[in-house]
């Protein structure tokens, strides 16, 4: 695992302890941890054993798997939509059914959004509702 809280006091509690308490890790990067903010995430994406996790600028790569990247994060930011996918809440500019819209700069990124998962994503979201 590659996340490290922001203190470290030992081995075993930089590769196990979530971070609760910060809202940034630290992600392994060109042989040494670079700081990354939550709110400068957009998605992560499951690949096998592997995780990318996209941000604002670059995307890094982690020998994990989602759940557990998700897990450790411990961000209410950061939600699963999809088996693959998991998203910042705070980024999203669209979502229906099926897909969950963010935004890239000027770009927009869809990424699928599976029934299993569309309860978490719509919770953690303030609605309008109507009467």
């Amino acid at each position: 695992v590659t996340f490290a809280p922001a203190i470290v006091s030992n081995k075993e509690s930089f590769l196990n302890r979530p971070i609760l308490e910060n809202n940034y890790t630290f992600i392994k990067s060109k042989g040494g941890y670079e700081r990354v903010n939550f709110s400068n995430i957009l998605y992560l994406k499951a690949s096998g054993a592997y995780t990318n996790i996209i941000t604002e600028k670059r995307s890094f790569v982690i020998s994990a798997n989602l759940s557990h990247v998700v897990d450790q994060m411990g961000s209410s930011k950061i939600v699963r939509c999809h088996r693959s996918y998991a998203i910042n809440i705070d980024h999203i500019v669209f979502f229906d059914d099926t897909t969950v819209s963010l935004k890239k700069g000027y770009n927009q990124i869809d990424l699928s959004m599976s029934m299993g998962f569309r309860s978490n994503v719509i919770n953690k979201l303030q609605r309008l509702k109507s009467n």
